[in-house]
């Protein structure tokens, strides 16, 4: 069995190890996350408790009007 995550639960487990300082930030202009579900995003992110991951996520998308 092959477990896949989907494009938002791989978005934040990318960016939990960048919080860790494991990995580097990617490339903001190349991410296509228009299609992406942000709420789904801050459910994912808040269950790692770390504040320094919901900056970085937050600082991704531009603020809602």
């Amino acid at each position: 069995t092959v477990l896949v995550a989907d494009p938002e639960k791989a978005l934040v487990d990318y960016y939990y190890l960048v919080a860790r300082g494991l990995r580097k930030p990617l490339d903001k202009e190349r991410l296509r996350i228009k299609d992406l579900k942000r709420h789904q995003i801050t459910t994912y992110a808040r269950l790692f408790k770390n504040k320094k991951l919901l900056s970085l996520l937050a600082d991704l998308f531009p603020p809602e009007l």
